[in-house]
């Protein structure tokens, strides 16, 4: 494989293909949640001019189709120009297409929100039947002054006004979707129509509906659904009930999200607003709801499956009582063996990865349950680790969730685990039906630290010969006694020495005077030297005006630390850009930290400030060999990542995958011999790894 200097890319497919790979999960396997669908219609402005337009069906709409998301649902939310009846009946087909290829148990939920009409059709008796229709887009409002409904069936109407027929959905529903479990919501006629000429769907209708179907109405008849009057709640009456109960108000005591729980929540709420929300009591409307369902229709589990709260220990973020799956979260929940010594000591030493990965830019929501009573679990975690003796666990490890599973229920729930197995395990998800890991603790132990292996080359490698990343001053304290002008850009022809410092780090402090002197023996090649703090300008300053403690005969000696760096120029940055550019965004997080930017602006060098004087020597004179210091960067990336990821390896496959990864990055550095034999020394840089190796080859 050839070496290529400028395209990373190759090299990250390759090793995010082999890290896909480098975990086999065989011990656990989770049951795939029921396949969910939804079909959400909302319309607020209407083509027909006697269409009174509406103020929030379309946010309706919108907002339960981000709260189906959460639970899971792959949801269609049409509105505006899009919901003409041809659309809307085009949106349906679609649906019940995927509706018919569904398990039994998948979920099926429309919605629609706008106007709508109530019609008497000439029904297969050939008797006038009243028919609930659902106004799209383009509908057209009947005016008894101009039309005729006589003799006219359910068809007829629906295609000379331009409606969607609810009946005809739910026969549709019926007769084409798999699912036993098909739900219709009709939050239609707010107001009427046809201005008062219409008094739109009444919810008298569908009264014996199908099985497997289950119907809610906004009102009962002879009343309309509203809008509200409270610009604070831009949504129907019902409408926003319905986001309430969807949001968790309506959850039942295992965290779980029912649909005969939800409609129970939105029934009382709305009856109990009496009015409120809409402007007056004389607005008051109940909502009608109709069902021929058996059991419990869940839409939302609990975050975590078969969790109760009386399982929850310590719970900081509310897991056993929420159903929503933040999208930007990751959810992880592990099960631990009884608790007992060797349990504790696991414990503290997955601490450091607990802590520092899952939860450091809270991204993750953690659960651990241990498979004993909640009254050991809180024992354990008002104890305290050896190492750290002042706090206890559970303030130690504040960020997780702790919890008991005695019988293993929720366990089971996740794995099916060989008998006799007492391995700590682990079930990672993003979204429900998203399952990224299921397996053994050691072997997720294992994929993380690839992983971040994976994200530190990455971040580290890459840069020499790009463009340097933009950094920013807030305060200047020295510019080399005003030589240097206050400015942040780069200027072709000018080589530009970006360093990272503080005023409390006694490495950074000792190397500066060389900068000094660096910038004294370039100033005329073109070379200005700028060392960023991200500290407050009072402390830089208190700093600077100290005296250096120098032995008698040094230059330096009897001078402040102003004196010796006026030479340069020293500055503060205090919305911390630079440190986030320069350390954060290139991997580093040791300082002094230094960046040799080239005369056209490119990264041409970057590494410990002591380092600086013969290669910018080099960069000046125009001898320094970018593609060799590239290659020596990424194979120095690469033996620090991968060196940290030997000490979770706990066996011959491990670390065959480890060595799979190791691989593909030697021959991309094309640095070392390819036969990789870890019994000879390799070279300097590699030598590590066959160092670890020997340490842990007994655990193999």
């Amino acid at each position: 494989m050839p070496y290529l200097n400028n395209d990373f890319r190759l090299m990250k497919s390759i090793i995010t293909t082999l890290c896909l790979l480098a975990v086999s999960v065989t011990t656990a396997t989770a049951a795939d949640p029921p396949q969910k669908i939804a079909l959400l219609v909302g319309i607020s402005d209407y083509f027909h001019k006697n269409m009174e337009d509406l103020s929030f069906a379309e946010n309706d709409v919108e907002m339960v189709g981000k709260e189906l998301k959460q639970l899971g649902f792959d949801a269609n939310v049409v509105t505006g120009k899009e919901a003409t009846r041809e659309r809307v009946e085009n949106a349906l087909d679609e649906l019940l297409s995927k509706a018919a290829k569904m398990e039994s148990d998948g979920i099926v939920f429309l919605m629609f929100s706008g106007h709508g009409q109530q019609l008497k059709a000439r029904g297969p008796s050939g008797q006038g039947e009243e028919s609930p229709f659902f106004c799209p887009r383009d509908a057209i409002p009947f005016d008894d002054r101009y039309h005729s409904l006589r003799n006219k069936t359910t068809e007829d109407l629906a295609e000379e006004f331009n409606l969607v027929s609810l009946n005809r959905v739910i026969t549709q529903l019926d007769q084409r979707s798999n699912s036993q479990q098909n739900l219709l919501v009709v939050d239609a006629c707010r107001n009427n129509p046809a201005k008062g000429k219409s008094t739109g769907i009444t919810g008298r209708t569908a009264l014996n509906p199908p099985l497997g179907m289950s119907v809610l109405f906004a009102a009962k008849s002879g009343q309309k659904s509203w809008e509200s009057s409270d610009s604070k709640v831009q949504n129907g009456v019902m409408s926003h009930y319905l986001l309430k109960g969807l949001r968790g108000e309506a959850r039942n005591r295992r965290g779980q999200m029912t649909w005969l729980r939800l409609v129970t929540y939105v029934r009382e709420e709305v009856q109990f607003d009496q009015g409120r929300l809409a402007g007056g009591s004389d607005r008051a409307q109940s909502p009608h709801a109709i069902s021929n369902n058996y059991g419990a229709i869940v839409l939302g589990e609990s975050v975590f499956r078969g969790l109760e709260p009386a399982n929850l220990v310590q719970d900081p973020f509310n897991l056993s009582q929420s159903t929503r799956i933040e999208a930007d979260k990751k959810y992880v929940i592990q099960f631990w063996p009884k608790i007992d010594q060797q349990t504790k000591e696991d414990l503290e030493s997955y601490r450091y990865d607990l802590i520092n990965k899952l939860t450091a830019e809270q991204q993750t929501r953690c659960l651990i349950l241990f498979e004993d009573t909640s009254e050991n679990v809180k024992e354990l975690l008002d104890s305290e680790f050896s190492i750290i003796s002042e706090e206890s666990i559970g303030s130690t490890m504040k960020e997780i969730a702790f919890g008991a599973d005695p019988e293993s229920l929720v366990a089971n729930a996740y794995f099916r685990r060989e008998a006799g197995d007492q391995s700590p395990h682990v079930f990672e998800f993003t979204s429900y039906g998203s399952e990224t890991f299921g397996g053994k603790i050691s072997d997720y132990r294992f994929r993380h630290a690839m992983d971040a292996a994976q994200k530190d080359i990455e971040k580290r490698t890459g840069w020499i010969g790009k463009p340097a990343p933009s950094f920013n001053v807030t305060h200047w304290h020295t510019d080399g006694r005003g030589a240097f002008e206050h400015r942040t850009d780069y200027r072709d022809g000018e080589i530009t020495v970006v360093e990272i410092w503080a005023t409390w780090c006694v490495p950074c402090i000792s190397v500066m005077p060389g900068l000094a002197k660096l910038q004294r023996k370039h100033r005329d090649d073109g070379v200005r030297i700028i060392s960023v703090s991200n500290e407050e300008p009072e402390d830089i300053e208190a700093f600077l005006d100290r005296p250096i403690v120098l032995p008698e005969g040094d230059e330096n000696a009897g001078k402040t630390f102003r004196e010796v760096y006026s030479d340069f120029s020293v500055v503060g940055d205090t919305t911390s850009d630079t440190w986030d550019h320069f350390m954060d965004d290139m991997g580093i997080s040791a300082f002094p930290h230094a960046v040799i930017v080239d005369r056209a602006g490119n990264v041409a060098w970057m590494g410990h400030s002591s380092y600086l004087e013969e290669t910018l020597s080099d960069v000046i004179n125009g001898d320094f060999d970018k593609q060799a210091f590239d290659k020596l960067l990424l194979n120095n990336a690469v033996n620090e990542s991968l060196t940290g990821c030997l000490e979770y390896i706990k066996s011959d496959e491990m670390f065959e995958d480890w060595l799979a990864v190791a691989h593909a990055y030697i021959n991309e550095i094309n640095a070392i011999d390819t036969k990789f034999d870890l019994s000879n020394r390799l070279n300097e840089s590699s030598s590590s790894w066959v160092a670890t190796f020997e340490e842990i080859a007994p655990l193999r």
